[in-house]
């Protein structure tokens, strides 16, 4: 049910950042460029139990800079109950104007890049044991960030990487990983 739910808020709000970008940047006149933006992933709040936050700012024209901070537990009393958090940051490269109906500027439209990201996570199995588990994820993501209402961040993201282990213990994927997204927040 949360994955359907989570479906249907992902695919309106894409509609609807399509539809308000098409229509207002279509010869517009706005000349407000954004340069630092915050935003957060509701759907890894409601699928996964994790908090993230993403700063992003402008470092040049055309690139970015990001830092990520994700706080996630998961209380299973059955089985498990885990709590860690994970550090990131990556680099954007924007293709501005690729699509030559929609004007962007400073950290709107199309984006590419590498990220990394640290975890940290403390296990405990059957209230027996614990123990502690730290990875690295490296991959490469592709965004498209819309800025409506002249400050509201919606950024549909798909994500690409690969787990690191540093340490065994636990379920670290090592495999090839997929995350889509959609986060929102605010730019300025």
């Amino acid at each position: 049910m949360k994955k359907t739910i989570y479906s249907f808020f992902i695919v309106a709000i894409i509609l609807l950042g399509v539809s308000f970008t098409a229509h207002s940047q279509t010869g517009a006149t706005n000349s407000k460029i954004y340069r630092q933006a915050v935003t957060t992933d509701p759907g890894t709040l409601i699928m996964h139990d994790r908090f993230n936050v993403k700063y992003e700012q402008s470092i040049s024209r055309k690139n970015s800079f990001t830092a990520d901070l994700m706080y996630n537990w998961n209380y299973n009393t059955e089985k498990y109950t885990n709590v860690g958090i994970t550090l990131g940051a990556g680099y954007r490269w924007y293709f501005h104007n690729i699509f030559p109906e929609i004007r962007t500027r400073g950290i709107e439209g199309l984006a590419v890049g590498p990220l990394a990201n640290i975890n940290y996570v403390r296990w405990k199995v059957n209230d027996d044991n614990s123990n502690n588990r730290l990875g690295i994820d490296v991959g490469i993501e592709a965004v498209y960030k819309f800025v409506l209402f002249e400050a509201l961040a919606i950024e549909p993201a798909l994500r690409l990487g690969w787990g690191i282990p540093i340490t065994e213990f636990g379920e670290y994927n090592k495999d090839f990983q997929l995350w889509p997204g959609v986060s929102i927040g605010y730019a300025w």
